[in-house]
């Protein structure tokens, strides 16, 4: 829950952030739409298995989120410094939680010695995904590209470590 709510906010910051530019990035504002949804559709399937409220509530507080920047696109124009801001803290508070959530992973695998059911190609993917998003961070430039690099290294290392993890500790074996 954890990792997909750090990955929603993360997603739902970017998404905020291209809609406070001074000019809506278009790139930036689909890309991060499609993965704020596809992202949010993952924690409706958590929030229709899972009965307790703490396993529920990322759901509904994405939901919310999103709402209130459909809202925001409507006045961006009297809301660009605050709606920045807050797309800033969003993005900075999500690296911190991904930061958090990649140590605690990493920290279990090598407790349980093993990568358990984690896949190595989805890791691979996703830290492939952040180095585009360092990439498209340079690109825009730094003034306005700083979250996304900042965002994007921390991922990509913490799935660098994940990674690492798989050529010291394999699966464990099914029991027979």
């Amino acid at each position: 829950m954890n990792s997909f709510f750090s990955s929603f906010i993360a997603f739902y910051a970017f998404f905020l952030y291209s809609i406070m530019l001074q000019e809506i990035d278009y790139y930036l504002f689909v890309t991060r739409l499609l993965a704020a949804s596809m992202t949010l559709v993952v924690l409706f399937e958590i929030f229709r298995d899972r009965k307790p409220l703490s396993q529920r509530l990322p759901f509904l507080s994405g939901v919310l989120l999103m709402a209130v920047a459909v809202l925001c696109i409507g006045v961006r124009e009297d809301m660009l410094f605050i709606g920045r801001s807050a797309s800033i803290f969003l993005a900075v508070g999500a690296t911190l939680i991904m930061l958090q959530g990649g140590i605690q992973q990493i920290r279990k695998i090598r407790q349980e010695q093993s990568v358990g059911a984690l896949s190595l190609s989805m890791n691979v993917i996703f830290a492939l995904k952040d180095v585009s998003n360092i990439a498209f961070g340079l690109v825009i430039g730094f003034a306005d590209g700083w979250p996304l690099i900042m965002t994007g290294t921390v991922s990509a290392l913490t799935k660098a470590a994940v990674i690492m993890q798989f050529y010291f500790f394999r699966e464990k074996p099914v029991a027979a």
